[in-house]
């Protein structure tokens, strides 16, 4: 049966009986406004007025019948029409019953009829008659009388005739929905219903004022730019509505508005928010956009250009085939290469270093996020999104894109507004909650951290962190610690015993060229805060070549089947060995010993000989892993020497920094207070605050202090703490290995070894035998590339080490006596090459130096990775720790270092706004301090 048609009088509605009086005429609250925004509203009546079509009467519903749910089926043609498309709606009659039902209509009271409300509870609390939004229909109701209004949120709403005008293939709106459909059935994962067509293309725009702060609705036509919202105006909404107001910016709100920014508004709300133009788009080609809070479609101008695809045609479904794991990722043609294998996504201007979102089919990397969930942390800090994490990932993913996209500049949440783009009072809702996300992801270090310019003033709310800090120790993990808490407007003092900064980093300029004492190397480019830090000071970095030819004590060049093969064996017997400690009983020993046993059985069960040049490839790889390790392997633990595999890590290249960390250390050092040659020699934090005694007999006080000395003085116990440490802790100290590996670094008139390694950056020595294992292991060469292009046998420098065993040859032996035992290695190796003394050369002493007395922590036998949590637990929340040896993810590296300090600036940052926290819900107020460091002795 034909659905009656409204406006029609003289036709029998079975509904509805018509009265012969008038009444008054409805209430229009925003009816003018659409009227205004929408020409062809213009042509029909804003209601069914009296005058026009008499009051007509509702007729009750059936007694005994139970009210309509979701979870039922409907019993009229257009409540099944809603279910079929996925239409939630508001639970109203439909206003179609069979006409048994409709002969009762004689029997009933007759009343004025009333204009339906949202049965959405809050939507009733609100006060607000439902006004629809589409405007699509010539029978559209506005907000007049319709069978039924659909939620969208509170002040949001469709009436059932625009939902009938996009369902009705006789309708005009049905292609318009076909060709969106088309699209968004391609692009996105989520159902194409009309519900979704109308969210993502017919919900108007809100924007803000920029001169009185007050939102105006516009036209779902407008064309909204960054540009558009940074300049825009009350005078661009209010003359579409209104003529000849004075002063636009004096007009009302709308009062939706306000109903947006209430907490419950949120928990009503049916779509989320869809951005368009987001920053993230190039970041997500992976993953379908409406997973990750973008439109799948993009403007109605847009989908009108386009034809729909006859089926079978090329542009099916190939391109939106759904991931391996991951319901949201898009393995489409653009996230793909020939070979179908995915590939990062590359971003024009952003180093493919910054991959600020996990992709499907990788391996999660540090310091990614997922982009279509969030994690555990961010479910705790915002617990009102836990459950629909949509609007937050929206906003998220839009901060961290724009961040990436420019990470030498700070970014304030004035910078994020404009690129919020999407339709309906969500997009009110998202920049209500914008402030705490940036807040939030600032704390975290996930943006506004390193070396940018730029203040970040309104994201840190003035006056927040009113305490001072200390920091002992101007390494990596003490500078990032300070320049984050400094950005973030703490006080911050730092105390180094050195007359220089940056601790175990220490740069050499007397070659001619920048050559590292300690650190030059970052071990995984992607994601790294070094790489990032090198790119904010526009610091290059050149990555190094994988090849490494090993060349044998006689000078001939390992044949590569041999390298391949035992390169293979050996990272059989590592995997070997973890199937081993997954074990239910196991008991640890040395990794060494636990290889050599996993090699013997290998021996035994496939009675294969191993040659002489295998067993000799063989401790390459051992000595190589030493120097990794930092200790010999017979002191580590078989069962956690790379507990931290288990923890995302920074992936990609292997890159050098030419210029030396040095550039990356003064730059996060500039306008920190730093005291040099001030030794901490002991720490009272029994009372409230903390008392810092220097060697030099100075006291300070301070609110918070952060020790980030190395482990090796930890040891020693040069810093006396009051109280004691925990028990806890002084054991894991006691427990954990300091472990050393030092530099040789020789420069030469001429790059003799070019001839046998090609331009290899790095080639390897085979040792003889275990007792000179670790003995000049390998070679890098460091020489400039424009050198080495420029003058192939020019002057050269390489750079070798000394690990496990052999790295106690330094305390028993000169400089001058370990540079001659290289150059007899290096004769040997090239015997072909008349190998001359050493320009210049310098041999490094980390484990005499007193102020490191090693090179990086080790995990020893019998112990496990949580030592380095213990070390790394704060103390009374007042002393906190931090350093490579408190890394549990990334220790032995500089990056773990600088990360460890950004740690402990977090938990300072928690403490304090925690603090606030609790004082403002107690109606105080926070106490001012003084806001620097009280020095005793003037």
């Amino acid at each position: 049966m034909e659905r009656p048609k409204r406006n029609t009088p003289k036709r029998w509605d079975p509904n509805f009986v018509e009265l012969g009086h008038s009444g008054p005429a409805p209430q229009q609250t925003y009816a003018a406004n659409f009227l205004q925004l929408c020409p062809k509203a213009e042509k029909r009546p804003m209601t069914d007025s009296p005058e026009e079509t008499g009051t007509r009467l509702r007729k009750n519903p059936r007694r005994g019948a139970a009210p309509l749910t979701f979870s039922e089926k409907p019993t009229n043609e257009n409540a099944t029409d809603s279910v079929k498309s996925g239409e939630p709606h508001c639970e109203q009659s439909s206003g179609h019953e069979d006409s048994t039902d409709g002969a009762r209509c004689a029997d009933e009271s007759l009343n004025s009829k009333k204009l339906k409300p949202c049965d959405k509870s809050v939507c009733a609390k609100a006060a607000m008659k439902p006004t629809c939004f589409a405007l699509s229909s010539d029978k559209c109701c506005i907000n007049g009388w319709t069978s039924r209004w659909y939620h969208i949120s509170i002040g949001e709403h469709y009436c059932n005739d625009c939902f009938d005008n996009f369902y009705r293939s006789t309708k005009e709106g049905y292609d318009a929905f076909s060709r969106w459909k088309r699209l968004w059935s391609l692009n996105g994962i989520t159902e194409a219903n009309i519900k979704m067509f109308l969210v993502d293309q017919y919900l108007p725009f809100w924007i803000q004022c920029v001169t009185c702060n007050k939102w105006r609705q516009m036209p779902k036509e407008t064309d909204v730019t960054p540009e558009l919202i940074r300049g825009f105006s009350c005078s661009l909404a209010v003359a579409k509505t209104s003529e000849n107001v004075a002063d636009p910016c004096a007009e009302p709100e709308d009062p939706r508005v306000q109903e947006s920014m209430e907490p419950q508004w949120i928990n009503v709300l049916l779509a989320p928010p869809y951005m368009m133009s987001s920053p993230a788009a190039p970041f997500l080609v992976n993953y379908f956009h409406d997973g990750v809070g973008m439109s799948a479609c993009g403007n109605m101008k847009d989908i009108q250009k386009k034809k729909s695809p006859s089926n079978g045609d090329a542009d099916g479904g190939s391109d939106c085939s759904e991931g391996e794991n991951d319901p949201s990722s898009n393995a489409g043609s653009k996230s793909k290469t020939k070979s179908g294998k995915t590939v990062l996504p590359s971003v024009p201007g952003v180093p493919s270093y910054f991959q600020p979102f996990d992709q499907p089919g990788f391996r999660q990397l540090a310091l990614s996020l997922p982009p279509n969930q969030m994690t555990d942390d961010e479910q705790i800090q915002f617990p009102q999104y836990a459950e629909e994490q949509q609007m937050y990932l929206a906003v998220r993913n839009i901060v961290l894109a724009l961040w990436t996209l420019n990470p030498k500049e700070a970014l304030t949440v004035e910078k994020c507004i404009s690129h919020l783009i999407c339709r309906g009072l969500v997009r009110v809702r998202c920049i209500q909650e914008l402030p705490s996300i940036v807040h939030y992801l600032t704390r975290k270090a996930y943006i506004n951290t390193g070396i940018f310019s730029g203040s970040l003033h309104g994201i840190i709310a003035p006056g927040t962190f009113r305490k001072n800090v200390i920091i002992v120790g101007a390494g990596p993990a003490g500078l990032a610690a300070a320049r984050q808490l400094t950005n973030l407007g703490c006080q911050v003092t730092v105390l180094e015993a050195r007359d220089r900064i940056g601790g175990r980093v220490s740069d050499d300029f007397s070659l001619g060229q920048c050559v590292a004492k300690g650190a030059q190397i970052i071990n995984g480019a992607t994601n790294n805060p070094i790489t990032l830090l090198c790119h904010q000071t526009d610091n290059q970095l050149v990555e190094i070549s994988d090849i490494c030819p090993l060349l044998t004590n006689s000078g001939k060049i390992m044949n590569p089947e041999v390298d391949k093969y035992m390169d293979f064996h050996f990272n059989s017997l590592l995997e070997n060995v973890h199937l081993w400690r997954t074990r239910a009983t196991r008991e640890d020993t040395s990794l060494l010993g636990k290889i050599k046993e996993m090699h013997q059985q290998f021996i035994d069960e496939t009675q294969l000989d191993f040659s002489k040049d295998e067993e000799q490839v063989l401790q390459f790889h051992y000595a190589y892993l030493e120097q990794a390790c930092g200790a010999p392997l017979d002191s580590i633990s078989a069962i956690n020497w790379d507990q931290n595999e288990t923890f995302s890590q920074f992936g990609g290249a292997v890159c050098l920094v030419p210029g030396g960390y040095s550039k990356v250390i003064q730059r996060l050092a500039k306008g920190i207070d730093i005291r040099f040659n001030t030794q901490v020699t002991s720490v009272d934090y029994s009372g409230d605050r903390l008392n810092v005694v220097t060697f030099g007999g100075s006291e300070l006080v301070s609110d918070y202090l952060i020790v980030t000395i190395p482990l090796y003085l930890l040891k020693k116990e040069v810093i006396k703490f009051n109280p004691p440490l925990p028990n806890s802790k002084i054991a894991a100290i006691n427990k954990m290995g300091a472990g050393v590996i030092e530099k040789v670094v020789l420069q030469f008139d001429r790059r003799f070894w070019s001839r046998k390694t090609g331009n290899a950056d790095i080639f390897g020595r085979v040792p003889d035998s275990p007792s000179t294992r670790g003995l000049f292991t390998v070679f890098y060469d460091l020489t400039l590339r424009c050198k080495r292009k420029d003058q192939p046998d020019g002057e050269g420098l390489l750079v070798t080490f000394l690990s496990g065993n052999s790295a106690k040859l330094v305390r028993s032996k000169s400089d001058k006596e370990i540079v001659d035992m290289c150059i007899i290695a290096l004769r040997q190796l090239f015997p072909e090459e008349e190998v001359t003394e050493p320009k210049s050369y310098f041999v490094t002493r980390w484990q005499d130096d007193p102020y490191a007395g090693m090179s990086y922590s080790y995990l020893p036998i019998g112990s496990t990775g949580s030592l380095y949590e213990d070390i790394a637990a704060p103390v009374s929340n007042k002393v906190f720790f931090a350093g490579e040896a408190t890394s549990r993810c990334f220790p032995q590296t500089v990056s773990g270092a600088y990360m460890t300090g950004l740690t402990e600036a977090c938990r300072i940052l928690d403490l304090e706004e925690e603090a606030q926290q609790n004082v403002a819900d107690s109606g105080g107020t926070v106490a001012s301090e003084s806001g620097t460091v009280a020095d005793d002795d003037g």
